[in-house]
């Protein structure tokens, strides 16, 4: 004969708990909205407190202290910016950034040369605070009611969408604590899906002492496709003031799976290194001269800029190009250039950093 047993139903003791801790909270500041203070919060806290079965549940009180006694400890700073606005309809965008992080407390913005038909954005890692804002003909100032904290290094985006075309001047008072921590956004570190996929490196002179750690990266990359996936591997370099389609140093290789690609990538003198001129950002502007669009995977590597191609148009170019199905990649070549592309991913949807 076995011994009697009991199961137990962990909900059986925590529905009746949390039924009463909701209804002590519910009691205290139900109809009293308009008068919330912390004169009762002490005295509400020790009620809750009472209700908790064991000194493990204690830590909830600490947690709940830490909520309501929140102090916010820095220096009230503002930030002003002038920004001259081009009679263009095209949309302007001012970063601000801080290398500590901070606490957003309030924005103003001013204008000469209104137009009903333009707005602005106020925009922190792809989440607009503000959103299709219109402009108005006279100053006005936002208020944080509850502080915004932004990490250290992160761009703090306004964008004015110039609709009408019209040329203004834009001021700018950007409200804010600065606090004691410096928060480091880490590095994406998700591998790209399989698929076809093309890989860009760049071969010029700058590159030369980072071209076999780079190729070894995007060996490691290639490890995640699957095995039927084919693989394309670019070498480009800039040459003298150069940066037209044939002018410049440009060199493919194409492998059926990425087996035979990663033997290639795996052999130092397989890769050509090239002295590399004004424009060695042609290792990204490679993909439209050559109208390389049959791909669904896109990983570029160079110590270049997009703001340093010829073409003022070369960001709009790039995003016209790619299709929502297709994923582009950078590998940055440094680690300070992780936050270089984390804005353009933030800003354009490609180019998202990855770290192998």
């Amino acid at each position: 004969m076995g011994l009697p047993k009991y199961v137990l139903n962990w909900d059986e003791l925590t529905a009746p708990l949390k039924k009463e801790l909701l209804k002590l909270i519910d009691d205290a500041i139900k109809d009293k909205y308009p008068e919330i203070n912390t004169d009762n919060i002490e005295a509400d806290l020790e009620a809750i407190l009472e209700l908790l079965p064991s000194d493990h549940y204690e830590d909830l009180k600490r947690k709940i202290d830490a909520f309501i006694y929140k102090n916010i400890v820095g220096i009230q700073k503002i930030e002003g910016v002038y920004l001259d606005i081009p009679p263009l309809v095209k949309s302007t965008q001012h970063d601000f950034k801080y290398d500590k992080d901070v606490y957003l407390t309030g924005l103003h913005v001013d204008q000469n040369g209104w137009k009903k038909e333009d707005r602005w954005r106020l925009v922190i890692n792809k989440v607009h605070l503000m959103k299709n804002v219109a402009t108005k003909e006279v100053g006005e100032h936002k208020f944080f009611n509850t502080f915004y904290k932004v990490n250290a290094n992160t761009p703090i985006s306004f964008i004015l969408d110039n609709n009408s075309g019209n040329s203004r001047e834009i001021m700018l008072d950007l409200e804010y604590i600065e606090g004691d921590e410096i928060t480091i956004n880490p590095p994406s570190t998700d591998l790209p899906p399989s698929g076809s996929t093309i890989l860009f490196l760049d071969v010029s002179g700058s590159m030369w002492g980072l071209c076999d750690q780079m190729s070894n990266l995007m060996v490691t990359f290639l490890q995640n496709l699957s095995e039927s996936d084919t693989v394309s591997v670019c070498f480009v370099s800039g040459i003298d003031d150069k940066h037209t389609k044939g002018t410049y140093f440009y060199e493919k290789h194409d492998f059926s799976n990425k087996d035979k690609a990663m033997e290639f990538l795996g052999i130092s003198s397989n890769i050509p290194k090239k002295t590399g001129g004004t424009y060695d950002i042609v290792t990204v502007k490679a993909v439209l001269d050559y109208n390389l669009n049959k791909f669904t995977n896109y990983v570029f590597c160079t110590d270049q800029l997009l703001e340093s191609a010829p073409r003022s148009d070369f960001k709009t170019k790039l995003i016209s190009f790619f299709t929502e199905k297709q994923n582009v990649y950078s590998i940055p070549t440094e680690p300070s250039f992780i936050y270089y592309w984390d804005d353009v991913f933030n800003n354009t949807g490609l180019f998202k950093p990855i770290k192998i």
